[in-house]
């Protein structure tokens, strides 16, 4: 038997060959050549692991992996497709669908994929989300505004990372939006949706259901937002909600329900977004069937001792002992904290200068940038080059100390002339 895995993902932070090494079954890795970064002589070690390795420029739009992967699939049977990035779960499930592959099929990737879809079956559940409308032409945007009001939200159907998320404001905005066109011509069908716009706290909720058992389910809170890179936005971040948070189990029943409203695969972690608005109602604004972003598959394991969503998930499709013991989810944050991530978007300009590790065993510091590399503006709201997982004893503390650490880094990071002003009156020269 084989096992195909697909990935965009670097192999340094992505390692396959050693979530897998005990797999009896071949390994055949798709992927690209910039993302087989270990250094040498572990990259051989690593590549030697794979019966075949299939490398292709420009894997974002590259559709020849599909095509390598049906070939592999004509001259050995698939155990298992591994696909684990956001982008890829659509055409994965298909993938599956045809050749008879064990794992997500198609119609639960869409319903997790495609917002309206989604939107669909928690509508059909009684579930609260914003007002929506799928957008063929600028005039569902108007029909929409004179409806509901300002201000509304167009975004895509299918994309993630808040890429392409428009926020409209008045009439002026919407006729600013409507001048360059929503498709390359009039006539084309765009892939958008509109929605009304919800005022509240952003709250994240993440977990892992395995062999169709939710194994844990956790929110954490906003600081910032994700489509804060739209403009400018230096870094993202958030923190786990403490265990008496008054929140903390609506969010967990929440969360429960718009699971069981969506055609769900067995094994899976899932990426929630809700609001909390001032009125005290929770409404859904999506789900992932997949891990999310940032350094989430870092920031459960000093809490819950999983010690990656993703590795669990891999191995579970790959026949193997996804290495999750069960534990109350509770008790653990009560007893151990709680956790946080902060993401460090790039700004244009040559690198010229980066901190060190902060020498604090509360914060799990990562370097992705290296001086004299030029970098350029994110494309999503995941686009990072430095990242942290910061742990403590309260939401209160670690978001203290995330925002600590975001002076600390932005007073230590050159880049360019276009890199930050500094956030403090006086450089720091340590992190504590």
């Amino acid at each position: 038997m084989a096992i195909a895995i697909l990935t965009r993902w670097s192999m340094t932070y992505w390692p396959y060959h050693e979530w897998l090494a005990d797999s009896t079954d071949e390994l055949h890795l798709f992927t690209a050549a910039a993302k087989l970064d270990l250094p040498e002589p572990e990259r051989d070690r690593a590549l030697a692991r794979y019966a075949s390795v299939h490398t292709y420029d420009n894997l974002e739009r590259n559709a020849r992996a599909l095509l390598d992967i049906a070939d592999l699939a004509r001259q050995k049977p698939l155990k298992a497709l591994v696909a684990q990035a956001e982008w890829d779960i659509g055409w994965a499930g298909g993938l599956r669908d045809r050749l008879r592959i064990p794992g997500q099929d198609q119609a639960s990737a869409l319903a997790y994929k495609n917002k309206l879809m989604m939107k669909e079956h928690l509508r059909a559940a009684g579930l609260p989300t914003a007002s929506y409308r799928r957008v063929e032409t600028i005039l569902d945007v108007y029909d929409h505004a004179n409806q509901y009001g300002y201000p509304l939200v167009v975004k895509p159907t299918s994309a993630g990372g808040a890429i392409g998320v428009v926020f409209i404001d008045n009439r002026e905005q919407l006729d600013a939006f409507a001048e360059p066109g929503l498709a390359p011509r009039i006539e084309t069908p765009p892939d958008l949706m509109v929605e009304g716009f919800i005022e509240g706290r952003q709250y994240i909720v993440d977990g892992l259901v395995l062999d169709g058992k939710l194994v844990f389910c956790w929110p954490s809170a906003y600081i910032g937002a994700p489509t804060d890179y739209h403009a400018g936005g230096r870094h993202l971040a958030a923190v786990m909600i403490e265990a008496d948070h008054p929140l903390r189990a609506r969010l967990q029943e929440i969360t429960r329900a718009v699971l069981g409203a969506l055609p769900s695969p067995r094994t899976f972690p899932f990426h929630a977004e809700f609001y909390h608005t001032p009125d005290d109602r929770l409404v859904v604004g999506e789900i992932g069937s997949r891990t999310g972003g940032a350094r989430i598959d870092d920031m459960y394991n000093p809490i819950f001792g999983v010690q990656s969503l993703n590795r669990a998930w891999v191995r579970y499709d790959a026949g193997l002992d996804p290495g999750v013991e069960s534990f109350d989810d509770v008790e653990c944050a009560r007893s151990r904290g709680v956790a946080g991530w902060i993401t460090f978007s790039p700004q244009p300009g040559l690198v010229r200068r980066l901190p060190s590790s902060p020498e604090d065993p509360r914060v799990n510091f990562r370097l992705t940038a290296r001086t004299g590399m030029r970098l350029v503006e994110p494309v999503h709201s995941g686009d990072f080059f430095a990242s942290a997982v910061v742990t403590g004893t309260s939401f209160s503390e670690v978001e203290a100390r995330i925002n600590r650490l975001a002076d600390w880094f932005w007073n230590n990071t050159e880049i360019a002339g276009d890199g930050p002003a500094p956030l403090t009156k006086e450089k720091a020269s340590a992190f504590s």
